[in-house]
C-alpha cells in the first residue's frame, strides 16, 4: 500500500516520511471477516487438565485449545484476531511506533458472569489491562474516536498554519 501519513508540512506538495509498517498496512487492509450466523460454530478437541475433550467453538475464534491446555473448563476461552492500531511514539530521533487500541472478541463460555457471552476485550494504551465492552459499548466509543479523529485533523492544520507564518519564536 505505501500509504503516507503527514507528520510536518514543509511546502504543500512535499509528502511526509511517516510510513505504515507492513503489519499496519496489513491491518488497514478490511480483514475482519463479515459475522456469521451459525451460533455454536464448529467442535474442536481442547486439552483440559490435561485430557482431550471435545467443546464447541465458534467461527471467530483463533485459538489453539489443546495447545492452550486450560486447567479447568472455566478457564477455555475464545478469541478473535487482535487489531490494533500502531502509533509513532518518540524513539530518540529514529520513527517508532507502539500498538495502541489493541482489540478482540472475548468469551469464556463455561464461566459464570458477563464473559460467558462475547463481548469485546479493549487495551486502549498497551498496559494490557483490558476493558471488556458489549457491543454497544465499543460501537459509542468508535463514535468517540471518530471525533477526536476530526480534532487531530484539525490540530494538524493549525499546525500547518502556524508553520507558514512562521511560528513564535
Amino acid at each position: 500500500m505505501g500509504r503516507t501519513v503527514p507528520a510536518h508540512v514543509n511546502s504543500a506538495d512535499e509528502p511526509i516520511p511517516f510510513f505504515l509498517t507492513p503489519r499496519s498496512e496489513a491491518l488497514a487492509a478490511p480483514a475482519i471477516p463479515a459475522p456469521r450466523s451459525e451460533a455454536a460454530g464448529r467442535m474442536v478437541q481442547a486439552r483440559i487438565g490435561g485430557a482431550l475433550v471435545t467443546i464447541p467453538c465458534p467461527t471467530w475464534c483463533v485459538v489453539d485449545h489443546v495447545e492452550d491446555d486450560a486447567a479447568f473448563i472455566q478457564d477455555v476461552s475464545h478469541h478473535s484476531l487482535p487489531i490494533s492500531l500502531p502509533a509513532p511514539t518518540f524513539g530518540g530521533g529514529q520513527e517508532q511506533t507502539e500498538e495502541i487500541l489493541t482489540a478482540d472478541v472475548s468469551q469464556w463460555p463455561f464461566s459464570s458472569g458477563p464473559t460467558a457471552t462475547p463481548f469485546v476485550s479493549l487495551d486502549a494504551s498497551g498496559d494490557s489491562l483490558c476493558a471488556e465492552l458489549a457491543p454497544e459499548a465499543l460501537e459509542a466509543f468508535a463514535d468517540q474516536l471518530e471525533a477526536h479523529a476530526d480534532k487531530l485533523r484539525q490540530l494538524a492544520r493549525l499546525a500547518a498554519v502556524a508553520r507558514t507564518a512562521g511560528g513564535a519564536r
